[in-house]
């Protein structure tokens, strides 16, 4: 855990009759600035306050997380303050920053975030800066009596460790009318958001993946790692034709609890909700590219399974397929990008050049195979999966089994990549999934 601490307690004596942090350019306070550039890496913001605590107080109301910290002794000076939240810290580590300091970078937070060093300090051309990470002994130390004159003596009398970063902001703070004018400028302007919408979008934000500790360290179960009691396991026959019509499969003799499921298994529409109406989910009548799924052997033993799918016979007729664009006569889909009048530009110019591009094909090449998990019940049928739009995967399960959405519960699972390859077709071994647990009745 990480808590934020920030002092907001002193008089800004040296602004003038402003005080800095109450100072509101782009509509959004200094100190609201300061605390929010904290928000995104902290578990909450301590803030310290005293000279004008009310007024404080009130500037921070929209923000979450964050905790108010009297400080009665503001007037002994910042160090003061800073001790007086350290003794409210609850996590094993903080990070201290000043109310004026609303410029640091979110890729410096996020860095020292994730340091161990009991001291750390950032550092900018070989120049020390703010924020600084406290750990558990380092707060223990600076509570205890008699206490240093200041952190910097402290830090300065134990050492610690920087951290180098392409950052300036760690060096700038407020402390003059000058620097007052100069934040007034940068962020001069009608505000483009409220103070709670930018809490909201998390202001300066460097957003850490909600499963990226439980990935890192193993614990994180994907679909092959989920093994409901019951379970039966699935294999797909697919075509060996490019294209052909579908005269018949020859099934072998199977043991009991060994079903197969086809096209004549889906209640529903057997096409995928898609951009054209041309994808089934099972073969039916005919296959139109190698690899296309004709039926699913479901079972309990994916090694008989494996077996039996060996021994399935497929009665094709052969038509002759079309390997290339140049070579079709169908045109799936056309994009024209055009702007002003074509061809009174061309006529005009000096040459003219017309060209055609082809790319060839490439895979996404994610680490975890396509991942899905079907159970069936008297509600409905629930699905969890490795997907990147589990909306997709609603509205096909909803297509096929002639299902309201409302009764297609999609669980997305930790995905073990993607890059765009598990957005619609995901949606076909969910339907094979519950197609096979509706007719089973198991998972």
């Amino acid at each position: 855990m990480l808590d934020g601490l920030v002092v907001a307690a002193g008089f800004s004596s040296r602004t003038g009759e402003r005080h800095k942090l109450l100072a509101d350019p782009g509509g959004i306070p200094m100190i609201a600035r300061t605390v929010l550039s904290l928000l995104p890496h902290c578990d909450r913001v301590l803030v310290v306050t005293g000279h004008r605590a009310d007024d404080v107080a009130d500037a921070l109301a929209d923000l979450p997380r964050v905790a108010l910290v009297p400080n009665p002794a503001y007037r002994d000076g910042m160090f003061s303050s800073l001790r007086a939240g350290l003794r409210r810290v609850e996590a094993d580590r903080c990070l201290f920053l000043p109310g004026d300091c609303p410029f640091i970078s979110a890729a410096t937070l996020a860095a020292m975030r994730d340091r161990t060093d009991d001291v750390l300090v950032p550092r900018f051309n070989g120049r020390p800066g703010h924020p600084v990470l406290l750990g558990p002994r380092a707060i223990r130390d600076l509570l205890a009596d008699p206490a240093p004159a200041s952190l910097r003596d402290f830090i300065a009398a134990r050492g610690g460790a920087f951290l180098d970063v392409d950052d300036p902001g760690v060096l700038r703070d407020v402390d003059t009318p000058e620097d007052l004018a100069a934040l007034a400028a940068e962020f001069a302007g009608p505000p483009s958001e409220t103070l709670a919408e930018a809490a909201d979008a998390g202001f300066s934000r460097s957003v850490r993946r909600t499963d990226a500790a439980a990935k890192a360290d193993g614990t994180a179960a994907y679909g092959a790692d989920l093994a409901p009691d019951g379970l039966l396991r699935a294999r797909t026959l697919r075509s060996t034709q490019a294209c052909a019509r579908l005269l018949g499969v020859d099934v072998p003799p199977l043991p009991d609890g060994y079903v197969v499921v086809d096209a004549r298994d889906i209640p529903g529409r057997n096409r995928m909700p898609d951009a054209f109406d041309d994808w089934p989910f099972l073969a039916e009548g005919r296959v139109d590219h190698i690899g296309q799924p004709i039926l699913l052997l479901v079972g309990p033993d994916p090694l008989v399974l494996e077996d039996l799918l060996r021994r399935f016979e497929v009665r094709y007729a052969p038509e002759t397929p079309v390997l290339s664009v140049d070579r079709s006569d169908v045109r799936f889909a056309e994009q024209a990008f055009e702007r002003g009048d074509v061809d009174a530009a061309a006529a005009a110019a000096v040459r003219t050049v017309e060209d055609a591009v082809s790319t060839g094909p490439q895979e996404h090449a994610y680490l975890e195979p396509q991942a899905m998990l079907a159970a069936w019940g008297p509600d409905g049928v629930v699905v969890q999966g490795s997907m990147q739009c589990p909306y997709y995967v609603v509205e096909a399960l909803s297509a096929a089994l002639d299902l309201p959405p409302g009764r297609c519960r999609v669980v997305q699972l930790p995905t073990g990549g993607g890059f765009g390859g598990k957005e619609e077709y995901p949606s076909l071994p969910a339907v094979h999934a519950a197609l096979a647990s509706r007719k089973t009745g198991r998972p």
